[in-house]
């Protein structure tokens, strides 16, 4: 098996080291040992960015071929035999079967899943068992996108089945599905959250494009008990930056609906991404911005400008080269109870494999811009084939 942690030496030397510091970077590397290199072409570093040096944690994306691989149903490629003990991971394979095979409206309705993984608070130490990921399920738009609330609900109370043991879901149920009826009209809630590896669970609800009064609104018809009047001037802060300027403001918002700690709101800015492979940022006012209110360490902020790139490299578990874009994604400003605004960056890395007919054509290619922006606004009709 060719671990996953070899495509992460690729691309190394790009890692801002105020951002992913050396022991969060072990850390990673450790855990990609274990896993193989073809569960995931897609993946997010995560870091606080008013924290210079503190943890980093690690998002993957995984498709149908990687989903087989964590159902066991990959006869070349499994997991190794420590994770098949695991309740988190024993949860994740039984909800992959259940995608792939088990329940035709969860194999229409689930475009891929994510996996994150957060730091450990210790150093990790040999014979420890495999961190536990959360899982984001994402949903295609075509079968989710127009469904009513209640048809949407019971999709994800049968992808809440799956992940969950009764008192949980028992639990749960009920306040996503308020969450689903009290979402206004023109909100679509494209990813559900479930925080299996943390104390207690969590359930976390993504809306797409939901901002301002509506959100405000939505947070008052659900009780949420965080500081609505901070998150109300955040949001009339970032919108005074975003005109005139390429920051186009949040593309998700982030909601605890279930938490052990205190629940949060996450506003999610979207990066520029054109210009990203060229390696810009042109998001100037809203990092100045961020490090004026103390959100952002100013070496973090000048740091970010590292990672931005696109490079070509053949993948140890390729046999043909691949387009590596390398970008920041978006930052995420979260809002608790507390009043506590938080930063955090995403640095995704996203491995294109070349196609023969573009071998020749320059590195920067716009046509890999638009197939990644198909992807991602549409990932139920994305064939790079069709493409």
């Amino acid at each position: 098996m060719i671990p996953l942690s070899a495509t992460l030496r690729v691309v190394e030397p790009y890692l801002p080291g105020a951002l992913v510091p050396q022991r969060a970077r072990a850390w990673m590397f450790g855990l990609a040992d274990r896993l193989p290199a073809v569960l995931s072409r897609c993946l997010y570093f995560e870091t606080r960015l008013a924290d210079r040096g503190g943890p980093a944690d690690l998002s993957l994306a995984v498709e149908n071929d990687g989903a087989e691989i964590l159902a066991g149903a990959n006869r070349r490629i499994a997991l190794p035999a420590e994770f098949l003990t695991n309740p988190v991971w024993q949860r994740i394979r039984f909800f992959c079967r259940q995608w792939l095979v088990g329940s035709v409206p969860l194999r229409k309705a689930v475009g891929r899943i994510w996996l994150e993984f957060d730091t450990p608070l210790r150093k990790p130490r040999g014979g420890d068992p495999p961190p536990a990921p959360g899982i984001f399920i994402e949903w295609r738009r075509a079968a989710f996108g127009g469904a009513s609330p209640e048809a949407r609900f019971q999709l994800a109370a049968k992808a809440l089945a799956a992940l969950l043991d009764g008192e949980a879901l028992r639990a749960a149920a009920p306040l996503v599905r308020s969450a689903m009826t009290a979402l206004p009209a023109g909100a679509y809630p494209p990813y559900l959250g479930v925080m299996l590896q943390r104390a207690g669970g969590g359930i976390r609800l993504c809306v797409e494009r939901f901002d301002g009064r509506p959100l405000l609104a939505f947070l008052r018809a659900i009780g949420w008990p965080g500081a609505h009047d901070v998150l109300a001037q955040l949001m009339v802060d970032l919108a005074r930056v975003r005109r005139g300027a390429a920051f186009v403001g949040p593309g998700v918002t982030a909601v605890d609906l279930v938490s052990q700690a205190a629940p949060r709101v996450g506003l999610e800015y979207v990066f520029a991404r054109r210009p990203q492979f060229r390696g810009q940022l042109h998001e100037e006012r809203f990092l100045d911005l961020l490090v004026l209110r103390g959100w952002c360490d100013a070496d973090c902020r000048r740091q970010l400008a590292r990672w931005p790139g696109c490079t070509t490299h053949v993948l140890a578990h390729d046999l043909w080269p691949s387009v590596l874009h390398r970008r920041l994604n978006h930052v995420k400003l979260s809002v608790g109870d507390d009043a506590r605004i938080e930063a955090k960056a995403y640095l995704a890395l996203m491995c294109f494999p070349k196609l023969r007919a573009a071998r020749r054509a320059p590195l920067i290619d716009p046509e890999l811009y638009r197939i990644e922006d198909q992807r991602q606004s549409h990932p139920a009709s994305y064939s790079p084939a069709a493409s």
